[in-house]
């Protein structure tokens, strides 16, 4: 799993993303917490919470709600794709062009509109 941390941090931090991760959900939390982020990538099967019990604790809290969460499994299934709150859903091994894809359309759908003038 660290592996995989690892490169995910690297491919994203090639392509100018600031990468912060955590080993397993409470302690996604805690940088929560503490930081500002764009974006929380969780996979689904992880040390101390599930990536469903991580969205929802997310989503529990007021100042993260709007907060975009990809969700990613190894073990996709149609049931993944019904976790509530969860933003975007990847296939493990990832295709990171698609990871690449949902993290730009999740960044323009959480920029207010400018207003024309």
């Amino acid at each position: 799993m660290a592996d995989s941390r690892d490169m995910l941090r690297a491919w994203l931090s090639l392509e100018g993303y600031r990468v912060e991760v955590a080993a397993n959900g409470v302690e996604a939390l805690k940088l929560l917490a503490i930081g500002s982020f764009a974006a929380v990538l969780t996979d689904m099967w992880m040390p101390e919470m599930t990536g469903a019990e991580l969205v929802a604790a997310i989503r529990s809290q007021p100042a993260l709600q709007e907060l975009p969460v990809v969700l990613m499994s190894a073990a996709f299934s149609d049931a993944l794709t019904q976790v509530p709150g969860a933003d975007a859903f990847l296939r493990k091994p990832l295709d990171f062009s698609a990871l690449l894809a949902i993290l730009a359309r999740l960044d323009r759908s959480a920029r207010p509109q400018a207003e024309a003038a």
